[in-house]
């Protein structure tokens, strides 16, 4: 383990020592289980949405959108749109 400063507000240092005296443990091991805990979500949460938009993409293809004007980026949407 290796030693990391990091500066925190008022509010968040209260917070924080709040949960850890709750918890039985020290500041730093709230951090540390708060950063773990991100970090493992952070990846499960990034696929969890691919899965969700790879089950639902094209779900919604009989819906049908009017645009105003014919821009290329209108042309460009309904090309796509009907792939």
């Amino acid at each position: 383990m290796r030693r990391t400063n990091i500066y925190l507000d008022d509010a968040t240092i209260t917070h924080l020592d709040r949960l850890a005296g709750a918890q039985g443990v020290s500041r730093a091991e709230v951090v540390r289980e708060m950063v773990e805990a991100g970090l493992a979500n952070q990846d499960r949460d990034e696929q969890h949405d691919l899965r969700q938009l790879d089950i639902t993409f094209g779900m919604a293809r009989e819906i049908q959108f009017h645009r105003e004007g014919g821009s290329a980026r209108d042309i460009h949407l309904d090309e796509m749109w009907a792939l």
